[in-house]
């Protein structure tokens, strides 16, 4: 999905984000704190963030939306979160 379509798909929810700046909760800077469990950081963050492909790959997922459970999120204002829920149970 191009960067833009999330916008124009679901404007309510995406209309004022910027896809052109990286989101904060990314990072390919070593000396940023991290989420990871520290002794899973200590072992594998600095060849993780070597890897300058799979760096710049992670960067655009942040990016990505899931366009069916985005398109769910966009509707809580009308429906509400727990009726949504109860729409996606008794579609199984």
């Amino acid at each position: 999905m191009g960067k833009g379509r999330p916008k124009t798909r679901i404007p309510s929810l995406y209309g004022d984000i910027d896809f052109d700046v990286t989101p904060e909760r990314f990072t390919d800077d070593i000396n940023t704190r991290s989420s990871l469990p520290g002794h899973f950081a200590r072992k594998y963050r600095a060849d993780i963030l070597a890897d300058k492909e799979k760096v710049e790959r992670a960067r655009a997922y942040t990016l990505l939306g899931d366009t069916v459970s985005d398109a769910y999120a966009a509707l809580m204002p009308e429906y509400g979160f727990r009726n949504l829920i109860t729409m996606l149970k008794s579609l199984r």
